[in-house]
């Protein structure tokens, strides 16, 4: 769909997106991560790019069905569904990405933390999906919380 189709859409055709169920899902890292600096604080951080693969079984059947459901019929694949997980880097909280690059897979014996990074295109992990509300309690989003390695 071209950016033109987008804004040609009936304006009541227009579906807020619903947040993906809660549960455990296998997702793919796209790509190497994008590193920026934060605009506030300018802390470093890595931004990965990941495409959802498969919902494992504590995902709700009943309520992935209805996410799926747009309102014009047609439905939403889950291969559709990107996530951008952001870790900072900084000296307490570099271990949280060194946790993330074990649960990819990548075994970190004798490499550097950007050496592992390097490695992390086409990886495959799992991670559980939360739902989080928006600041003003009107809105809700999916956001990872923990990941664990693909068994």
């Amino acid at each position: 769909m071209s950016f033109a189709d987008i804004l040609d859409k009936p304006a009541t055709e227009i579906d807020r997106p619903k947040p993906l169920p809660v549960g455990s899902y296998i997702w793919t890292i796209q790509g190497l991560p994008r590193f920026d600096k934060s605009k506030e604080k300018q802390t470093p951080f890595y931004e990965f790019n990941l495409k959802c693969v498969e919902a494992l079984d504590d995902v709700d059947e009943e309520a992935l069905a209805d996410w799926s459901k747009k309102s014009d019929g047609s439905n939403r694949q889950l291969t559709d569904i990107s996530q951008r997980p952001t870790f900072y880097i900084t000296e307490d909280s570099l271990y949280r990405l060194q946790e993330f690059l074990g649960h990819c897979g990548i075994d970190g014996e004798g490499k550097s933390t950007r050496q592992c990074i390097d490695e992390t295109p086409n990886c495959q992990f799992v991670a559980n999906i939360v739902h989080t509300a928006s600041k003003d309690g009107t809105t809700v989003y999916a956001n990872i919380g923990k990941t664990a390695p693909v068994e």
